[in-house]
């Protein structure tokens, strides 16, 4: 028995020394995991490792048949189940809940839910191994989700009903961040941080800055009836004016300044300091600023940045992979995804746009393939683009379209390695210094790499070194990230706390884009083009947007399957300004 048949190699493409090197790794089987069974003999596109519930069952999987040599098969007795195989099992396998013969009859007729020896089995489907004590009641009756051992909360964090650890003072501030809800159940009294007011008719917590501004941002005016009190503005002297305040009186000043240190005079206001105010670059003015963009891109509404249509130019594309699958559509109503090529266990996903090549990585056959991007490429023209030495197992990618690298992510061996792209030449860039990463993100145009580190943030060069960790407070998974190298900020996902939120490069002004998990719960992967951010969902099976400045308001659903049971993963906005050949140049739009 075969492996699904990937398309076979175009050797005659290649020059010398990458034929040479393609015929070395085609030729090398892949490291097998624990939980696997290696073949005597390995032969290109055929099975080498098999599940080990696989071995000895009568079926020949291995094209030598070893799988099935010096094997001891039970004595057939009259009260057992014969598969088709010929392989008896005992009577207490038949109608187990679980497939104990390759043909699955010993399930047939059992009235229940059968699920493959790999899966995890709740009551009325199967779910993913991996999905068992992930603090998700994935079964729907919150059976995958007993006798975990779980570790337990720090003293600052509250613990969720799941057992999911939060930080405490998202404990009844109004916003449900536990997946179940439960940091706002038998809340009778909202408990707002220091820095945050709370309005009292909705239960809700806004900031502080918030109050007597002359703006309701309360449903009953609370924020600018409350405590807002005028007493001591005769006596303040300010220099612009002076507003009602929790303190009896605060001097203000107009738009494109703000107060000084001594609080009452007025001075520039740095706009582009603060998040919202440009898309891609700012120049700060007395009084007030100036939105810039790169070239590519029209400044629309003062603020935004949108790509500059070409009729000779593809648009943006998202492409994904969910499963056995690599698929590809536009972010245009109505559209449906076709599919890019068939895969068997897709995880990991990037472009080289300008060598018009699509990178995607395999967990399950260990490898990293690649085909053509654009154009009509037909399937013998795929090749593989790396063999991975040893039992490192490809998770996320990212490609170095100025150096003409790849970066992957290994997932068992908790490390990142670097490849030269159809060349033999390999390094690890971080190992020992990073804990588990699950995502990577480059800039080549500054040389910077980003990884996902699950608990925190970190960047390094693109050589490993000079690693810093940008974030680490409030991180509990992060699962995946994007790096706009325009506005030279980091977006991230944490697919337990349910957020997406933003820093600088030097890690500074993180803020919160989403949040919650009725909003945007369970993501995997994110990447983005223009002001939209768009990521794969583990809850919704499909694939969402949002606008970075709009909030949960502009949520949009793109794609979604739910008849699949895997997550959709890696998520990329393929389009030509999205990897320039080296430094960016800006136009003013003026």
């Amino acid at each position: 028995m075969t492996t699904p048949r990937l398309p076979g190699p175009n050797l005659s493409r290649l020059p010398g020394p990458n034929l040479s090197r393609l015929l070395e790794v085609l030729q090398a089987p892949p490291e097998c995991e624990s939980e696997e069974f290696a073949c005597g003999e390995y032969m290109w596109n055929h099975t080498f490792c098999i599940p080990t519930h696989q071995h000895c069952d009568k079926v020949d999987d291995c094209i030598d048949k070893s799988d099935e040599e010096g094997c001891y098969y039970r004595t057939c007795l009259e009260e057992d189940h014969k598969c088709g195989s010929g392989l008896c099992i005992p009577p207490t396998k038949k109608c187990d809940g679980y497939f104990d013969c390759r043909d699955e009859f010993d399930e047939s007729g059992c009235n229940m839910t059968s699920c493959a020896k790999d899966k995890f089995r709740c009551n009325n489907k199967c779910i993913e191994k991996s999905h068992k004590c992930d603090h998700r009641n994935d079964c729907g009756d919150n059976s995958d989700e007993q006798e975990c051992n779980f570790p337990a909360c720090h003293e600052d964090q509250f613990r969720c009903a799941n057992a999911l650890c939060i930080p405490r003072r998202w404990h009844c501030d109004g916003h449900k961040d536990c997946p179940d809800g439960s940091d706002e159940d038998n809340c009778t009294a909202i408990a707002c941080p220091d820095s945050k007011f709370l309005c009292p008719k909705e239960q809700r917590c806004i900031e502080k800055s918030k109050l007597c501004n002359n703006e309701r941002d309360c449903d009953d005016g609370s924020d600018e009836t409350t405590a807002c009190l005028a007493v001591l503005c005769p006596s303040l002297g300010c220099e612009y004016a002076c507003r009602a305040s929790l303190v009896g009186g605060q001097c203000y000043c107009p738009p494109g300044k703000q107060v000084s240190n001594d609080t009452r005079t007025c001075i520039d206001k740095n706009e582009c300091e603060e998040w919202g105010h440009c898309d891609q670059h700012c120049v700060n003015t007395d009084g007030s600023y100036k939105c810039m963009c790169t070239v590519g891109f029209m400044l629309q509404d003062n603020t935004r940045c949108s790509a500059i249509t070409k009729s000779d130019k593809p648009g943006m594309t998202l492409y994904f992979t969910h499963h056995d699958r690599v698929l590809k559509m536009p972010d245009i109503a109505g559209k449906e995804p076709e599919v890019v090529v068939n895969a068997t266990a897709a995880s990991g996903l990037d472009y080289h746009y300008k060598k018009d090549l699509l990178y995607w990585s395999d967990a399950e056959t260990r490898k990293v393939y690649s085909q053509k991007l654009r154009g009509t490429g037909t399937p013998s023209e795929t090749i593989i683009a790396l063999t991975l030495p040893g039992s490192l197992t490809p998770g996320a990618l990212a490609v170095d379209w100025v150096g003409d690298k790849i970066y992957v992510v290994d997932i068992l061996g908790q490390k990142i390695d670097v490849f030269e792209i159809l060349a033999p030449y390999h390094a690890i860039v971080l190992s020992s210094n990073i804990t588990e990463p699950q995502d990577i993100g480059l800039d080549p145009t500054k040389g910077l790499m980003f990884v996902a580190d699950t608990d925190r943030i970190i960047r390094a060069n693109m050589d490993g070194t000079n690693l810093k960790a940008l974030v680490k407070d409030v991180i509990y998974k992060a699962s995946g990230i994007a790096v706009d190298i325009i506005s030279q900020r980091i977006f991230w996902c944490d697919s337990l706390l349910d957020y997406i939120e933003t820093v600088t490069y030097d890690g500074t002004g993180r803020t919160a884009i989403v949040r919650g998990s009725t909003v945007v719960p369970a993501p995997n992967r994110l990447t983005m083009f223009e002001s939209k951010i768009y990521w794969t969902d583990s809850t919704r099976q499909g694939v969402i947007r949002v606008d970075k400045y709009d909030g949960a308001s502009s949520i949009h659903h793109v794609y979604r399957n739910s008849e699949k049971a895997q997550d959709p993963k890696a998520i990329k906005a393929v389009h030509s300004l999205m990897q320039p050949p080296g430094a960016l140049c800006v136009i003013s739009n003026f």
